[in-house]
């Protein structure tokens, strides 16, 4: 049996729990995965995937106390998916049917009070992403922008310091519970890949068991 991405190249930039498991569900799907932190540098002559997978977490602090280096600091993720994006597109050009997952999140869609700093560099990264739909779109290269709500051990340790603003959110989610990195959002990752979305190019993909419909941002500051 063929395997869905057999034969192809992927990079994951980003190694955290949703990093690994969406290389881990591509590496299940045939692909030769490579992974680095977000501070490596890498050079592929070959690539059909590119993960970026840059974005960090998010410090809550309103906007008032919210200085230019804490504003840097989560752009800095930004400037990393774009870095990755250039180093890349070379290869992705020879592969005539490249694909650029960007994992983002739903502060830069939605957001609430002591988020400023994140939500912008969130919702940069949709500015990003739909900036390389439609300039790199021509070499065939889909970018698309993933926002996942994921089990995590980053989740977990919030859970002990902030029980009540875990269990609100949770409880926002229809399907009643977070993702599992591989499964879950590894496996909306791994469709964004395949050549079944060959054509959708420049979408937002929630992979957050409808968390995005069903509920209100939270604002994390107020559960500190």
């Amino acid at each position: 049996m063929t395997l869905l991405l057999e034969g192809q190249r992927a990079v994951v930039v980003g190694d955290d729990a949703i990093g690994c498991g969406i290389a881990e569900k591509l590496r299940s799907a045939g692909a030769e995965v490579q992974v680095f932190a977000i501070t490596d540098t890498f050079d592929p002559a070959e690539l059909d995937i590119l993960v970026c997978n840059t974005l960090g977490e998010p410090h809550p602090a309103l906007l008032v106390d919210c200085d230019e280096g804490a504003l840097r600091r989560s752009l800095d993720g930004v400037v990393a998916a774009a870095s990755a994006m250039r180093t890349a597109l070379p290869a992705l050009q020879k592969a005539r049917e490249g694909r650029i997952i960007l994992i983002g999140h739903r502060y830069g869609i939605a957001t609430a009070e002591g988020l400023a700093a994140y939500g912008s560099a969130a919702w940069a990264l949709n500015g990003l992403m739909r900036s390389a739909a439609v300039e790199w779109g021509q070499y065939g290269i889909t970018t698309n922008l993933l926002l996942p709500a994921a089990s995590t051990p980053e989740l977990k340790v919030a859970q002990q310091r902030r029980a009540r603003l875990i269990d609100v959110m949770t409880g926002q989610l229809p399907l009643g519970r977070m993702g599992d990195p591989v499964e879950d959002i590894g496996g909306a990752a791994l469709y964004l890949a395949s050549g079944d979305a060959r054509f959708v190019n420049g979408q937002v993909v929630h992979a957050d068991g409808g968390q995005h419909v069903a509920g209100p941002v939270l604002s994390p500051i107020r559960y500190i």
